[in-house]
């Protein structure tokens, strides 16, 4: 049997290798000075910042508000293919579908859009709003944010 070529793609998963505090360092900081073994200094750039302030702003980033309350400031009616290109739907017949856009302010004070099929399924992400505020959505309205991944604010799973 002939022996395969080594990927340098990522393990099953899609899960990159361990990390060790070594190399578990943001991009960019370098550790500069160490005492025991342990960090003292950092450097970013051109900036050098003591271990535990730079820690407090680690730990400050994580604590940032990951939920919050978004404001609706406007209530679009129309085809979902009016706020969705009908190229990024999976079933170009939806885009005929009667929708709703909603417009809502962030807490740090974006707007984002959701947009999404009028249905009275009960498992319609629709139907599940309009449970949850107790009458269809209008401007003014207050609906739960939470963070992804990435950070940014969705609508809170409806």
């Amino acid at each position: 049997m002939p022996k395969r070529a080594k990927s340098n793609r990522t393990p099953a998963g899609g899960m990159s290798p361990a990390r060790t505090s070594e190399n578990s360092a943001a991009e960019g900081v370098e550790v500069i000075r160490r005492e025991n073994g342990a960090p003292l200094v950092i450097k970013h750039g051109d900036v050098e910042i003591p271990w535990e302030e730079f820690n407090k702003l680690v730990e400050e980033q994580l604590k940032r508000q990951a939920q919050g309350i978004g404001r609706i400031l406007e209530v679009q009616l129309g085809k979902l293919k009016d706020f969705i290109p009908v190229e990024k739907l999976r079933d170009k017949r939806r885009g005929e579908r009667d929708a709703i856009q909603l417009v809502i302010e962030t807490p740090d004070g974006y707007t984002i859009r959701k947009a999404m099929v009028i249905s009275f399924n009960p498992q319609s992400q629709f139907y599940k709003l309009v449970e949850k505020l107790g009458h269809a959505p209008k401007p003014g309205d207050e609906i739960e944010l939470e963070r992804d991944r990435q950070g940014f604010w969705r609508v809170k799973a409806l």
